[in-house]
Protein backbone atom coordinates (compact mmCIF):
# COMPACT_ATOMS: atom_id res chain seq x y z
CA UNK A 1 0.00 0.00 0.00
CA UNK A 2 2.77 2.42 0.91
CA UNK A 3 4.20 2.30 -2.61
CA UNK A 4 0.95 3.26 -4.28
CA UNK A 5 0.38 7.00 -4.17
CA UNK A 6 -3.26 6.91 -5.19
CA UNK A 7 -4.09 4.39 -2.49
CA UNK A 8 -2.22 6.51 0.03
CA UNK A 9 -4.30 9.48 -0.98
CA UNK A 10 -7.53 7.53 -0.63
CA UNK A 11 -6.36 6.24 2.73
CA UNK A 12 -5.80 9.83 3.91
CA UNK A 13 -9.26 10.75 2.70
CA UNK A 14 -10.68 7.72 4.50
CA UNK A 15 -8.92 8.71 7.72
CA UNK A 16 -10.54 12.11 7.44
CA UNK A 17 -13.90 10.39 7.07
CA UNK A 18 -13.13 8.27 10.12
CA UNK A 19 -12.41 11.44 12.10
CA UNK A 20 -15.61 13.06 10.99
CA UNK A 21 -17.51 9.88 11.78
CA UNK A 22 -16.02 9.90 15.25
CA UNK A 23 -17.10 13.41 15.76
CA UNK A 24 -20.64 12.65 14.54
CA UNK A 25 -20.98 10.03 16.82
CA UNK A 26 -22.20 -26.83 24.48
CA UNK A 27 -26.10 -39.45 27.71
CA UNK A 28 -24.81 -38.29 31.13
CA UNK A 29 -26.28 -38.31 34.63
CA UNK A 30 -27.07 -35.13 36.44
CA UNK A 31 -27.29 -35.32 40.18
CA UNK A 32 -29.35 -32.72 42.03
CA UNK A 33 -27.75 -31.10 45.00
CA UNK A 34 -29.74 -30.36 48.14
CA UNK A 35 -31.12 -26.81 48.50
CA UNK A 36 -29.55 -24.63 51.19
CA UNK A 37 -30.00 -21.05 52.27
CA UNK A 38 -27.48 -18.66 50.82
CA UNK A 39 -24.91 -17.42 53.24
CA UNK A 40 -21.62 -16.20 51.95
CA UNK A 41 -22.24 -18.19 48.77
CA UNK A 42 -22.85 -16.98 45.24
CA UNK A 43 -26.11 -15.15 44.68
CA UNK A 44 -28.30 -15.80 41.68
CA UNK A 45 -27.67 -12.40 40.15
CA UNK A 46 -30.76 -12.39 37.94
CA UNK A 47 -32.27 -9.36 39.59
CA UNK A 48 -29.32 -7.34 38.39
CA UNK A 49 -29.56 -8.88 34.93
CA UNK A 50 -32.75 -6.95 34.35
CA UNK A 51 -31.46 -3.61 35.57
CA UNK A 52 -31.80 -0.81 33.08
CA UNK A 53 -30.15 2.02 34.95
CA UNK A 54 -26.70 3.50 34.75
CA UNK A 55 -25.20 2.24 37.98
CA UNK A 56 -21.83 3.89 37.58
CA UNK A 57 -20.58 7.32 38.41
CA UNK A 58 -18.14 7.80 35.57
CA UNK A 59 -19.45 8.64 32.10
CA UNK A 60 -21.79 6.51 30.00
CA UNK A 61 -21.71 2.98 28.70
CA UNK A 62 -18.38 1.49 27.66
CA UNK A 63 -17.60 -1.45 25.39
CA UNK A 64 -14.86 -3.76 26.65
CA UNK A 65 -13.25 -5.54 23.70
CA UNK A 66 -11.78 -8.74 25.15
CA UNK A 67 -9.32 -10.35 22.75
CA UNK A 68 -8.09 -13.95 23.06
CA UNK A 69 -4.88 -14.84 21.25
CA UNK A 70 -2.15 -17.44 21.16
CA UNK A 71 0.74 -15.16 20.29
CA UNK A 72 -0.50 -11.66 19.53
CA UNK A 73 -2.92 -9.52 17.60
CA UNK A 74 -3.70 -9.65 13.90
CA UNK A 75 -5.16 -6.79 11.89
CA UNK A 76 -3.85 -4.08 14.21
CA UNK A 77 -4.06 -1.34 11.58
CA UNK A 78 -7.68 -2.15 10.78
CA UNK A 79 -8.73 -2.29 14.41
CA UNK A 80 -6.97 1.01 15.00
CA UNK A 81 -8.98 2.67 12.23
CA UNK A 82 -12.16 1.21 13.76
CA UNK A 83 -11.35 2.45 17.27
CA UNK A 84 -10.48 5.88 15.88
CA UNK A 85 -14.21 6.30 15.29
CA UNK A 86 -14.98 5.94 19.01
CA UNK A 87 -15.83 8.80 21.30
CA UNK A 88 -13.83 9.49 24.44
CA UNK A 89 -14.30 6.76 27.05
CA UNK A 90 -16.53 4.60 24.85
CA UNK A 91 -14.23 1.60 24.70
CA UNK A 92 -11.41 -0.30 26.38
CA UNK A 93 -9.26 -3.11 24.92
CA UNK A 94 -7.83 -6.08 26.85
CA UNK A 95 -5.81 -9.08 25.67
CA UNK A 96 -5.19 -12.61 27.01
CA UNK A 97 -2.24 -14.37 25.38
CA UNK A 98 -1.28 -18.01 25.78
CA UNK A 99 2.31 -17.00 25.00
CA UNK A 100 2.39 -14.05 27.35
CA UNK A 101 6.09 -13.38 27.01
CA UNK A 102 5.84 -12.89 23.26
CA UNK A 103 2.79 -10.67 23.54
CA UNK A 104 4.39 -8.61 26.29
CA UNK A 105 7.42 -8.00 24.08
CA UNK A 106 5.22 -7.04 21.13
CA UNK A 107 3.20 -4.56 23.19
CA UNK A 108 6.32 -2.97 24.65
CA UNK A 109 7.53 -2.46 21.10
CA UNK A 110 4.25 -1.04 19.84
CA UNK A 111 0.76 -0.82 21.33
CA UNK A 112 -1.39 1.36 19.05
CA UNK A 113 -4.62 -0.24 20.33
CA UNK A 114 -3.77 0.60 23.95
CA UNK A 115 -4.23 -3.05 24.88
CA UNK A 116 -4.04 -4.07 28.51
CA UNK A 117 -2.34 -7.48 28.73
CA UNK A 118 -3.91 -9.55 31.53
CA UNK A 119 -2.10 -12.25 33.46
CA UNK A 120 -2.12 -15.55 31.54
CA UNK A 121 -4.09 -18.42 33.08
CA UNK A 122 -3.82 -22.09 32.01
CA UNK A 123 -5.99 -23.00 29.05
CA UNK A 124 -6.46 -25.92 26.69
CA UNK A 125 -8.27 -26.02 23.37
CA UNK A 126 -11.77 -27.45 23.72
CA UNK A 127 -11.28 -28.49 27.38
CA UNK A 128 -11.00 -25.03 28.90
CA UNK A 129 -10.89 -21.75 27.03
CA UNK A 130 -13.35 -20.29 29.53
CA UNK A 131 -10.83 -19.52 32.27
CA UNK A 132 -9.03 -16.96 30.04
CA UNK A 133 -12.41 -15.39 29.28
CA UNK A 134 -13.12 -15.06 33.01
CA UNK A 135 -9.65 -13.61 33.55
CA UNK A 136 -10.41 -10.93 30.97
CA UNK A 137 -13.76 -10.13 32.56
CA UNK A 138 -12.27 -9.88 36.03
CA UNK A 139 -9.73 -7.37 34.83
CA UNK A 140 -12.25 -5.39 32.81
CA UNK A 141 -14.76 -5.19 35.66
CA UNK A 142 -12.24 -3.19 37.66
CA UNK A 143 -12.69 -0.44 35.07
CA UNK A 144 -16.46 -0.81 34.57
CA UNK A 145 -18.75 1.81 36.11
CA UNK A 146 -22.03 1.53 34.21
CA UNK A 147 -24.68 -1.20 34.25
CA UNK A 148 -24.96 -0.65 30.51
CA UNK A 149 -21.32 -1.66 29.88
CA UNK A 150 -20.82 -4.65 27.58
CA UNK A 151 -18.07 -7.28 27.44
CA UNK A 152 -17.34 -8.39 23.87
CA UNK A 153 -15.29 -11.55 23.24
CA UNK A 154 -13.16 -11.64 20.12
CA UNK A 155 -10.43 -13.78 18.61
CA UNK A 156 -7.24 -12.59 16.95
CA UNK A 157 -8.78 -13.49 13.57
CA UNK A 158 -11.92 -11.40 14.08
CA UNK A 159 -12.73 -8.10 12.39
CA UNK A 160 -15.58 -5.65 12.87
CA UNK A 161 -17.97 -5.42 9.94
CA UNK A 162 -19.76 -2.25 10.98
CA UNK A 163 -18.41 1.21 11.88
CA UNK A 164 -17.80 1.83 15.58
CA UNK A 165 -20.85 4.09 16.06
CA UNK A 166 -23.15 1.33 14.76
CA UNK A 167 -21.51 -1.30 16.97
CA UNK A 168 -21.71 0.96 19.99
CA UNK A 169 -25.35 1.84 19.38
CA UNK A 170 -26.38 -1.79 18.85
CA UNK A 171 -24.63 -3.10 21.97
CA UNK A 172 -25.56 -0.32 24.39
CA UNK A 173 -29.24 -0.03 23.43
CA UNK A 174 -30.24 -2.65 26.06
CA UNK A 175 -28.66 -3.90 29.31
CA UNK A 176 -28.95 -7.55 28.20
CA UNK A 177 -26.48 -10.15 26.93
CA UNK A 178 -26.26 -11.72 23.48
CA UNK A 179 -25.61 -15.44 22.95
CA UNK A 180 -25.68 -17.31 19.66
CA UNK A 181 -27.43 -20.57 20.63
CA UNK A 182 -26.97 -23.69 18.48
CA UNK A 183 -29.86 -25.80 17.15
CA UNK A 184 -31.21 -28.00 19.96
CA UNK A 185 -30.27 -31.19 18.07
CA UNK A 186 -26.67 -30.20 18.91
CA UNK A 187 -27.33 -29.79 22.64
CA UNK A 188 -26.32 -32.48 25.15
CA UNK A 189 -29.51 -34.13 26.46
CA UNK A 190 -29.10 -35.55 29.95
CA UNK A 191 -30.95 -37.83 32.37
CA UNK A 192 -31.67 -36.77 35.92
CA UNK A 193 -31.83 -39.41 38.68
CA UNK A 194 -34.02 -37.27 40.92
CA UNK A 195 -36.84 -36.52 38.48
CA UNK A 196 -39.14 -38.52 36.18
CA UNK A 197 -37.44 -39.74 33.05
CA UNK A 198 -39.95 -37.79 30.99
CA UNK A 199 -38.50 -34.49 32.08
CA UNK A 200 -35.75 -33.31 29.74
CA UNK A 201 -32.49 -31.92 31.03
CA UNK A 202 -30.47 -30.03 28.46
CA UNK A 203 -26.94 -28.71 28.35
CA UNK A 204 -27.41 -25.83 25.94
CA UNK A 205 -24.75 -25.40 23.27
CA UNK A 206 -23.79 -21.95 22.09
CA UNK A 207 -21.09 -20.06 20.27
CA UNK A 208 -18.06 -18.93 22.26
CA UNK A 209 -18.15 -15.37 20.97
CA UNK A 210 -20.75 -13.91 23.32
CA UNK A 211 -21.46 -10.35 24.38
CA UNK A 212 -22.17 -10.18 28.10
CA UNK A 213 -23.81 -7.57 30.25
CA UNK A 214 -22.04 -6.21 33.31
CA UNK A 215 -24.33 -8.26 35.60
CA UNK A 216 -23.52 -11.44 33.67
CA UNK A 217 -19.79 -10.69 33.61
CA UNK A 218 -19.83 -10.30 37.40
CA UNK A 219 -21.81 -13.53 37.82
CA UNK A 220 -19.37 -15.42 35.58
CA UNK A 221 -16.44 -14.21 37.66
CA UNK A 222 -18.23 -15.24 40.87
CA UNK A 223 -19.49 -18.63 39.71
CA UNK A 224 -16.80 -20.00 37.39
CA UNK A 225 -14.41 -21.16 40.18
CA UNK A 226 -17.31 -23.20 41.63
CA UNK A 227 -18.31 -24.60 38.24
CA UNK A 228 -14.74 -25.53 37.32
CA UNK A 229 -13.97 -26.87 40.80
CA UNK A 230 -10.81 -28.69 41.82
CA UNK A 231 -11.79 -32.29 41.01
CA UNK A 232 -11.36 -34.18 37.78
CA UNK A 233 -14.63 -36.18 37.74
CA UNK A 234 -17.33 -33.51 37.56
CA UNK A 235 -18.21 -29.98 36.68
CA UNK A 236 -20.47 -28.34 39.24
CA UNK A 237 -23.34 -26.57 37.48
CA UNK A 238 -26.53 -24.70 38.35
CA UNK A 239 -29.93 -26.05 37.36
CA UNK A 240 -32.68 -24.01 35.76
CA UNK A 241 -35.29 -22.84 36.66
CA UNK A 242 -34.04 -23.24 40.27
CA UNK A 243 -31.06 -20.97 39.57
CA UNK A 244 -33.25 -17.90 39.21
CA UNK A 245 -34.34 -17.92 42.87
CA UNK A 246 -32.73 -15.25 45.06
CA UNK A 247 -31.51 -17.80 47.66
CA UNK A 248 -29.78 -20.01 45.08
CA UNK A 249 -26.07 -20.49 45.76
CA UNK A 250 -23.14 -22.60 44.64
CA UNK A 251 -24.03 -25.19 47.32
CA UNK A 252 -27.13 -25.94 45.23
CA UNK A 253 -25.22 -26.77 42.06
CA UNK A 254 -25.62 -30.22 40.47
CA UNK A 255 -22.85 -32.48 39.17
CA UNK A 256 -22.05 -32.93 35.51
CA UNK A 257 -19.45 -35.51 34.37
CA UNK A 258 -16.33 -33.86 33.00
CA UNK A 259 -16.57 -35.82 29.75
CA UNK A 260 -19.39 -34.31 27.72
CA UNK A 261 -19.65 -34.39 23.97
CA UNK A 262 -18.99 -30.72 23.35
CA UNK A 263 -16.18 -28.27 24.03
CA UNK A 264 -16.38 -26.40 27.33
CA UNK A 265 -16.51 -22.97 25.73
CA UNK A 266 -19.60 -24.13 23.81
CA UNK A 267 -21.70 -24.64 26.94
CA UNK A 268 -20.00 -23.10 29.94
CA UNK A 269 -21.12 -19.48 29.57
CA UNK A 270 -24.83 -20.31 29.41
CA UNK A 271 -24.26 -23.26 31.79
CA UNK A 272 -22.60 -21.09 34.41
CA UNK A 273 -25.11 -18.26 34.22
CA UNK A 274 -28.30 -20.31 33.87
CA UNK A 275 -27.36 -23.98 34.23
CA UNK A 276 -28.82 -27.23 32.97
CA UNK A 277 -32.31 -26.58 31.63
CA UNK A 278 -34.78 -28.96 33.32
CA UNK A 279 -38.21 -28.32 31.93
CA UNK A 280 -41.20 -30.09 30.41
CA UNK A 281 -42.47 -26.84 28.91
CA UNK A 282 -42.40 -25.89 25.25
CA UNK A 283 -40.16 -22.96 26.13
CA UNK A 284 -38.40 -21.37 29.09
CA UNK A 285 -38.15 -17.67 29.83
CA UNK A 286 -34.50 -16.71 30.13
CA UNK A 287 -34.11 -13.26 31.72
CA UNK A 288 -31.13 -11.14 30.95
CA UNK A 289 -30.76 -12.12 27.29
CA UNK A 290 -31.91 -10.01 24.38
CA UNK A 291 -33.67 -13.18 23.18
CA UNK A 292 -35.55 -14.04 26.37
CA UNK A 293 -37.36 -17.26 25.35
CA UNK A 294 -35.53 -20.56 24.90
CA UNK A 295 -37.53 -22.86 22.60
CA UNK A 296 -37.49 -26.52 23.69
CA UNK A 297 -39.90 -28.13 21.20
CA UNK A 298 -38.53 -30.59 18.62
CA UNK A 299 -39.80 -28.42 15.79
CA UNK A 300 -37.08 -25.91 16.69
CA UNK A 301 -34.30 -28.57 16.67
CA UNK A 302 -32.88 -27.47 13.32
CA UNK A 303 -32.66 -23.74 13.91
CA UNK A 304 -30.36 -21.71 16.07
CA UNK A 305 -31.70 -19.26 18.64
CA UNK A 306 -30.58 -16.17 20.44
CA UNK A 307 -28.76 -13.15 19.06
CA UNK A 308 -25.56 -13.72 17.10
CA UNK A 309 -23.14 -10.81 16.93
CA UNK A 310 -20.18 -12.57 15.26
CA UNK A 311 -20.41 -14.29 11.89
CA UNK A 312 -18.77 -17.73 12.02
CA UNK A 313 -19.76 -20.69 9.86
CA UNK A 314 -19.30 -24.43 9.38
CA UNK A 315 -21.10 -24.16 6.05
CA UNK A 316 -24.70 -25.31 5.81
CA UNK A 317 -24.41 -27.93 8.58
CA UNK A 318 -25.09 -25.60 11.49
CA UNK A 319 -25.50 -22.08 12.65
CA UNK A 320 -28.14 -19.52 13.33
CA UNK A 321 -30.89 -18.52 10.90
CA UNK A 322 -28.85 -15.40 10.08
CA UNK A 323 -25.62 -17.31 9.43
CA UNK A 324 -26.54 -19.61 6.56
CA UNK A 325 -27.78 -16.96 4.09
CA UNK A 326 -24.62 -14.93 4.59
CA UNK A 327 -22.41 -18.01 4.22
CA UNK A 328 -24.18 -18.84 0.97
CA UNK A 329 -23.40 -15.40 -0.44
CA UNK A 330 -19.68 -15.64 0.39
CA UNK A 331 -19.25 -19.41 -0.16
CA UNK A 332 -16.67 -18.88 -2.92
CA UNK A 333 -14.49 -17.07 -0.37
CA UNK A 334 -14.65 -19.77 2.33
CA UNK A 335 -12.14 -22.55 3.02
CA UNK A 336 -14.95 -25.12 3.39
CA UNK A 337 -18.46 -25.07 2.00
CA UNK A 338 -21.08 -26.51 2.16
CA UNK A 339 -19.66 -28.73 4.92
CA UNK A 340 -16.76 -28.13 7.30
CA UNK A 341 -15.88 -31.58 8.65
CA UNK A 342 -13.62 -30.22 11.37
CA UNK A 343 -13.69 -28.92 14.91
CA UNK A 344 -12.71 -25.57 13.41
CA UNK A 345 -15.03 -23.30 11.44
CA UNK A 346 -14.41 -22.02 7.94
CA UNK A 347 -11.90 -19.26 7.37
CA UNK A 348 -11.82 -16.81 4.56
CA UNK A 349 -9.35 -17.92 1.91
CA UNK A 350 -9.71 -14.62 0.05
CA UNK A 351 -11.76 -11.45 0.28
CA UNK A 352 -13.27 -9.04 -2.21
CA UNK A 353 -14.97 -5.69 -1.91
CA UNK A 354 -18.27 -7.42 -2.66
CA UNK A 355 -17.61 -10.00 0.09
CA UNK A 356 -16.99 -7.20 2.57
CA UNK A 357 -20.18 -5.49 1.44
CA UNK A 358 -22.15 -8.70 2.11
CA UNK A 359 -20.75 -8.72 5.65
CA UNK A 360 -21.39 -5.01 6.09
CA UNK A 361 -25.05 -5.43 5.07
CA UNK A 362 -25.52 -8.56 7.22
CA UNK A 363 -27.04 -8.57 10.75
CA UNK A 364 -23.58 -9.22 12.23
CA UNK A 365 -21.28 -6.74 13.97
CA UNK A 366 -18.12 -8.88 13.68
CA UNK A 367 -16.86 -11.75 11.51
CA UNK A 368 -14.17 -14.42 11.61
CA UNK A 369 -11.86 -16.06 10.60
CA UNK A 370 -9.65 -13.66 8.68
CA UNK A 371 -5.99 -14.69 8.21
CA UNK A 372 -3.39 -11.94 8.44
CA UNK A 373 -3.31 -9.46 5.55
CA UNK A 374 -6.52 -10.87 4.07
CA UNK A 375 -8.28 -7.50 4.05
CA UNK A 376 -6.45 -4.40 2.87
CA UNK A 377 -6.68 -1.13 4.75
CA UNK A 378 -8.18 0.56 1.74
CA UNK A 379 -10.91 -2.10 1.35
CA UNK A 380 -11.70 -1.97 5.06
CA UNK A 381 -12.12 1.78 5.21
CA UNK A 382 -14.01 1.98 1.94
CA UNK A 383 -16.62 -0.65 2.82
CA UNK A 384 -16.67 -1.33 6.57
CA UNK A 385 -15.96 2.08 8.07
CA UNK A 386 -17.98 4.17 5.63
CA UNK A 387 -20.90 5.96 7.25
CA UNK A 388 -23.22 4.33 4.71
CA UNK A 389 -22.49 1.08 2.84
CA UNK A 390 -21.23 1.92 -0.65
CA UNK A 391 -23.23 0.96 -3.72
CA UNK A 392 -21.09 -1.62 -5.55
CA UNK A 393 -20.13 -0.61 -9.09
CA UNK A 394 -20.29 -3.31 -11.74
CA UNK A 395 -16.48 -3.37 -11.87
CA UNK A 396 -16.23 -4.74 -8.31
CA UNK A 397 -14.99 -8.36 -8.20
CA UNK A 398 -17.79 -10.74 -7.22
CA UNK A 399 -20.62 -8.52 -8.44
CA UNK A 400 -23.02 -10.36 -10.72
Amino acid sequence: IGDNASIEARAREAEDLVKRGREAGQNSILKDASRKQIGAGVASGFEASNSTGLGGTVGGARLFFLFMSYSGMEHVKLWRAFFNQAGAGQHRTLLHCKDRGLCEWQLKTSNPLNLKLVETVPSEYCYDLVSPMVQLMQSALAESFSDMDKFVFLSETTLPVKPFPEVYSALTSTPNSDMCISPSREWVWLSNQRTPTSQPAALVKHDQWVVLSRAHAKLMVQRWPHVRGQGTAHWSVPTWPHAQHPDYSSSDFGKLPRVVNTCTDEWAIFGTLYGIIMSSQTHEAIPGLNSQALMLEKRHAEEGQGVCRTFVTWGTTGGNYDTRPVAQQVKHLLSCYPDCFSSHPAEFKSMTLHGLLVLRNSPFLFARKFPANMVSYDQFVQVILAKAPPIPPAAWPGVH
